[in-house]
């Protein structure tokens, strides 16, 4: 090699250097112990003995959500059982952690359908009080499945939680004074316990710290810039989060309104 070769060689290793050394994360904090029993896990076993989907719940008939409604009570009924516990995603991550916790996302994001199916149903059959119950258990579920996890994890849980809102918002002109204190009860705790979005990056930065190479890190930090050079993507996930949040307690002020 000769030697104008040989410091071309040794600069661009230096820049690889001093890129390394700015993007990668520092070691990662302690891991926060997971509760004991812990809600998450048994939100996913109750997920796992639904009977029936129910994506198409705003438009199904009265007769069809009861059929749904039927095949899902036993899956509702561990669900709200899970929802009383302390929740928090496991941090495991293993090989194969992206591709369980996906699976369990999916599932959660039906289950907060089908309380939103209940909910539908409960308030065409004029029981207001269980529609409310049914709507607020879908956005407690959203909470619950989200604290502690990856960005997609987060943005599953606010999908849930908003599937729970809007069922919640058009039974608002039936409720009570009892059930809107109640309403407002919940809204307040799930939003007290939310983690800030910054929590959540620094669970993503957590992850690449344990599992990621030097190399893979490089490649995604290269293939994020390239992608995303403005950093769209990133305040795109954070308005999500930040309009979830604003629903919830637009919802709040809605029913103390009553």
């Amino acid at each position: 090699m000769g030697k104008r070769a040989l410091i071309v060689t040794l600069i661009v290793f230096a820049f690889l250097l001093a890129g390394v050394m700015m993007f990668w994360p520092d070691p990662p904090p302690p891991r926060k112990p997971l509760p004991s029993p812990n809600g998450y896990d048994e939100l996913v076993k109750a997920a796992a003995l639904l009977g029936a989907e129910a994506p198409g719940f705003r438009t199904n008939t009265l007769d069809e959500l009861r059929w749904i409604a039927e095949r899902n009570t036993n899956a509702l009924a561990k669900a709200r059982l899970a929802l009383a516990l302390e929740s928090r995603v496991p941090d495991d991550f293993t090989p194969d952690y992206l591709d369980r916790r996906l699976n369990e996302l999916t599932a959660m994001r039906q289950l907060a359908v089908a309380f939103a199916a209940d909910a539908r149903l409960a308030g065409l059959d004029a029981r207001p009080s269980e529609a409310l119950r049914s709507s607020l258990d879908a956005v407690r579920l959203g909470a619950n499945s989200m604290r502690g996890g990856l960005l997609i994890a987060r943005l599953v849980g606010v999908a849930c939680e908003n599937v729970g809102l809007d069922e919640a918002r058009r039974l608002v002109g039936a409720l009570g004074t009892n059930d809107c204190r109640h309403g407002i009860e919940v809204l307040r705790a799930v939003d007290s316990k939310r983690e800030p979005f910054e929590a959540t990056v620094e669970m993503e930065r957590d992850w690449v710290r344990r599992t990621a190479t030097i190399t893979e890190f490089i490649g995604a930090v290269v293939m994020t810039r390239s992608l995303d050079p403005s950093g769209r993507s990133a305040s795109s996930a954070r308005g999500k989060v930040l309009n979830s949040q604003r629903q919830t307690r637009e919802l709040i002020l809605a029913l103390a309104a009553r």
